[in-house]
């Protein structure tokens, strides 16, 4: 199995780019990708909206953000999933949750980094 680590989110978004079979997330990268899936079953008219507010904010200078806590709040979701999606980009968020499933692990690397969540292909999962 073609097996990564991941901590940072450009770490993570060149394994989903890459098509790795499985992906270790360190501790606080995984906590964002957990809260970010909340976002992936969200209706497209809510997810459009979130979506526009979030894709908008460097254009406009961030004042499109300040609509993403009403949207967010109007279908149900936690301001930590608002952000995580925010930090990972929704794009990369549903790549995620449309080609892996996740697994809870507790694992160290060699390099002392904590990796709670194992995102695996559905193909290779055991």
């Amino acid at each position: 199995m073609d097996a990564r680590i991941a901590a940072t989110r450009e770490e993570l978004e060149t394994a989903v780019q890459q098509e790795a079979g499985a992906i270790l997330l360190e501790a606080n990268l995984a906590a964002k990708v957990r809260q970010g899936y909340a976002i992936t079953e969200l209706s497209s008219s809510a997810m459009a909206g979130l979506g526009a507010s979030l894709g908008l904010a460097p254009y406009t200078g961030g004042i499109s953000l300040a609509a993403a806590p009403a949207i967010a709040w109007s279908v149900g979701l936690k301001k930590e999933t608002v952000l995580a999606v925010a930090f990972l980009g929704l794009k990369l968020m549903r790549e995620i949750a449309a080609d892996y499933q996740q697994e809870e692990v507790e694992l160290e690397d060699q390099q002392g980094r904590h990796i709670t969540l194992c995102l695996k292909k559905p193909h290779t999962a055991e």
